[in-house]
């Protein structure tokens, strides 16, 4: 099966004008597609294409707002489709997708890593912008300061 997803790696090389598109030792590339970079790796044990980008760096407080979204989407219909998972040791939200190299020939595996591509900046963007939201938010007066009139 790894044969088959080297091939399919080569495809997808052809695509973006890269001739010679080859995993490393790991069965692991990089492609940029669109705005995004996306890690592929081979899974031998489930034969399938693991797909990997990177969104954003999760914030240094938690944010239940932000989990909430994140498990609201993979227990959605299009949460089978790819899941929104947090790296807590690279501090990293990322989407991740699997996909049986099998079903898969070259145009269909390019077509799926576009779509997939797109689906990344739509979260990273919407990330973002909650992200910023919350630094630009001025912090709460302290309760316990109180008032600090003059006589």
């Amino acid at each position: 099966m790894f044969t088959r997803y080297l091939h399919l790696i080569r495809e997808l090389g052809k695509s973006f004008g890269v001739q010679d598109l080859t995993p490393d030792e790991d069965g692991a590339c990089a492609l940029e597609v669109g705005e995004q970079l996306l890690l592929l790796r081979f899974n031998e044990k489930t034969e399938e294409a693991v797909l990997l980008c990177h969104l954003d760096y999760m914030p240094d407080e938690p944010d239940s707002v932000l989990y909430r979204r994140l498990l609201d989407h993979n227990g959605s219909p299009d949460g089978l489709e790819y899941s929104l998972v947090l790296d807590p040791d690279a501090r990293s939200i990322q989407l991740l997708r699997s996909v049986n190299v099998r079903a898969q020939d070259g145009a269909s595996f390019l077509a799926l890593l576009e779509h997939t591509g797109r689906e990344a900046t739509k979260w990273a963007e919407d990330i973002g912008a909650y992200l910023d939201s919350l630094e630009n938010q001025s912090p709460a007066p302290d309760p316990a300061a109180g008032s600090q009139e003059s006589p």
